[in-house]
C-alpha cells in the first residue's frame, strides 16, 4: 500500500555499528580498505530462502523478538549453512576491526553480527507506531514466505562491499562513506 517503501537496493547486511564518532568511522575505513586489499575473496553467493516481516526486540536490548509485533520491515532471509562464505568473511572482518584498539573499545570485545542469518531489508511499512501483524497479513506471509520453487532463483554474486551512513530502516537516504571490491 501507501505506506510501503520499497527498497530498490538489493544488498547483504553485514553488520551496523550505530552513531560512533568520526575519528571512529575512519579507523573503521582504513581497517576495511586494508582487509579488502588482503583477504580478496572469489565467488561469494548469497542465497535467500524465506520472505518475512522483521521483529521487533524488546527494548532494543534483547534479541528476543517481540510475539506478533514486526518493526514494519519485510526482509528477505538466508540460512548461515547455505551462506557460508559471506559469514565466514563477515567473522574474519570482525576480528580483523576489533584488532585496533580504539575500534574494540568503542564497538566491544563482544561486538559480532547480530543475527544468525543473512538478510536484506526489501522495504518498510512508514509508520510511527509498531506495525502489528494481522491475520490477513500473515497468511500473506505464510503462504509466499519459502521461495524454493524452480521458477525463482534467490542467488545472486557480491562483488562489493559498503560503508554507508543511515538512520535506522531508512534506506532513501542512505550516504556511501566507501565502496571496496571482494
Amino acid at each position: 500500500d501507501d505506506n510501503f517503501y520499497q527498497n530498490s537496493n538489493l544488498h547483504v547486511t553485514l553488520f551496523g555499528f550505530g552513531p560512533l564518532e568520526n575519528e571512529i568511522y575512519e579507523g573503521i575505513q582504513k581497517r576495511v580498505q586494508q582487509f579488502s586489499e588482503r583477504k580478496p575473496v572469489k565467488n561469494m553467493n548469497i542465497r535467500f530462502d524465506c520472505v518475512r516481516p522483521g521483529a521487533a526486540y524488546i527494548g532494543g536490548k534483547t534479541l528476543r523478538p517481540i510475539h506478533d509485533i514486526s518493526n514494519g520491515t519485510v526482509v528477505a532471509y538466508g540460512d548461515v549453512t547455505q551462506n557460508m562464505v559471506f559469514c565466514n568473511y563477515t567473522n574474519k572482518l570482525t576480528k580483523f576491526l576489533l584488532r585496533d584498539k580504539k575500534i574494540k573499545s568503542k564497538l566491544g570485545a563482544d561486538f559480532r553480527r547480530k543475527f544468525p542469518a543473512v538478510w536484506c531489508t526489501l522495504g518498510y511499512y512508514d509508520k510511527k507506531d509498531n506495525f502489528k501483524i494481522g491475520s490477513s497479513l500473515e497468511k500473506i506471509f505464510i503462504d509466499y514466505s519459502r521461495l524454493r520453487s524452480n521458477a525463482f532463483k534467490f542467488n545472486f554474486p557480491i562483488s562489493e562491499i559498503a560503508l554507508v551512513k543511515s538512520k535506522y530502516k531508512n534506506l532513501r537516504y542512505s550516504k556511501l562513506i566507501q565502496k571496496y571490491s571482494l
